[in-house]
């Protein structure tokens, strides 16, 4: 199992990605690179509050930058570049590309 997590992340290098924190805050960016210990280099990223925290509702994981609802509820901060301490990460969202990828309409999070 670890593999297939690890090739589907290694896939997934430069693209955008969304990672939910312990802390509550979810941090959007272009994966740059990870180990083993699911620190990640995230390039471009902005930090949210406000998206996934407050209503309880999963259907909210498709808000935020470039996702097309109101994002009026969520707050973007850019912070650039940023190392995501593997132990920190509850959950990995793989977002929809440009289209040029067959499974681009499948947006199921990996946790």
């Amino acid at each position: 199992m670890p593999d297939d997590i690890t090739d589907l992340l290694e896939s997934q290098k430069g693209r955008k990605i969304m990672v939910k924190l312990r802390s509550g805050k979810i941090v959007y960016g272009i994966l740059r690179d990870f180990d083993i210990h699911m620190t990640m280099k995230l390039e471009s990223a902005e930090e949210s509050v406000g998206i996934l925290t407050g209503g309880g509702s999963d259907t909210a994981a498709s808000a935020g930058p470039d996702r097309g609802n109101d994002a009026s509820a969520d707050s973007c901060t850019p912070i650039g570049s940023v190392l995501l301490r593997g132990d920190n990460i509850l959950l990995i969202s793989i977002l929809d590309g440009d289209g040029d990828d067959a499974n681009d309409d499948d947006n199921r999070p990996y946790s």
